[in-house]
């Protein structure tokens, strides 16, 4: 270890930055995660917790693995690969089992439009009409209630 203490500091550093971040990712205290869903499909906040799980215990279990009767050596050795797998599974997906409570209930709310962002672009909204989304779509509904007739000047 001796010869690798800046290697062993920044990986104990690192590790803890993102067990404590997916700690706070999973209570909702820490939510600025979320905007990098727009890069990863899955969800990389929490996953990060996962992550740093894996690299604590694989800076130290080498460590202390001899200390350790055989049975938690093993018990260690398999949460190591279980963090990792679900820290990686976890950038592009993770299982609504894993996802915490309040992710459950924002996805419960944008699947009936009651989160602030479906409210925002109902008409009469802060953001009705932005981005040209909301205006095609209220052109077109308009243009299937009309009768179709021919626009090639025989009328």
């Amino acid at each position: 270890m001796e010869d690798n203490l800046p290697a062993y500091l920044f990986g104990t550093a690192l590790g803890i930055l993102l067990v404590v971040s997916g700690i706070l990712a999973y209570t909702g205290k820490y939510r600025a995660w979320l905007m990098l869903k727009s890069f990863f499909p899955g969800w990389p906040g929490l996953a990060g917790g996962y992550i740093g799980v894996f690299m604590l215990l694989a800076l130290y279990l080498p460590l202390i693995g001899e200390s350790l009767p055989p049975i938690l050596f093993l018990l260690a050795a398999a949460v190591t690969f279980l963090s990792l797998a679900l820290g990686i599974i976890g950038m592009f997906w993770l299982p609504n089992f894993l996802l915490p409570q309040w992710i459950r209930e924002q996805k419960r709310r944008m699947a009936r439009g009651e989160d602030k962002f479906s409210q925002a672009m109902k008409p009469g909204g802060a953001l009705h009409g932005r981005l040209g989304v909301d205006t095609k779509h209220t052109e077109w509904n308009e243009m299937k209630k009309k009768p179709w007739t021919p626009d090639d000047g025989t009328e």
